[in-house]
């Protein structure tokens, strides 16, 4: 199964009576069950972009490149990065089919996402640093 998150360790938090472990296991199980790419996937796309990302890295230390195989790795690691984003964010679209909408607040408060001011309200659980560069915060 996918690695949880550093965030979901860290927090312990519920949503509606329901710990974030529990949720991201319904979560899991219910995409599963859903129409479009299942978890399994989303796990075997992450691994072939780290093997991609590592045989473009070896390729240039070992001085064993030219223009034609860099393309075509640069192709593979769009294509695969492509798949693994769209895995990742229609997962998102699927949220409000499998939680209540009091479970999704409560999901987005944690995550930091209805903060009025996310440069400030930086969300336990969350590297500050790159908290703030995602939010565009100087």
């Amino acid at each position: 199964m996918e690695k949880t998150p550093s965030w979901l360790r860290r927090t312990g938090h519920q949503i509606g009576g329901i710990t974030m472990k529990a949720f991201h296991l319904i979560f899991a199980a219910n995409l599963s069950e859903q129409p479009g790419p299942p978890l399994k996937e989303a796990i075997e796309l992450g691994n072939k972009l780290i093997e991609y990302e590592k045989e473009l890295n070896n390729r240039f230390s070992e001085k064993n490149i030219n223009e034609k195989v860099l393309e075509e790795l640069l192709i593979k690691i769009s294509e695969t990065y492509k798949s693994l984003r769209y895995t990742h964010l229609s997962a998102h679209l699927k949220t409000p089919s499998i939680l209540s909408e009091d479970q999704i607040k409560k999901y987005n408060k944690l995550r930091g996402y209805s903060s009025d001011d996310p440069c400030v309200n930086i969300p336990q659980g969350h590297d500050p640093v790159m908290w703030r560069k995602h939010n565009n915060c100087n």
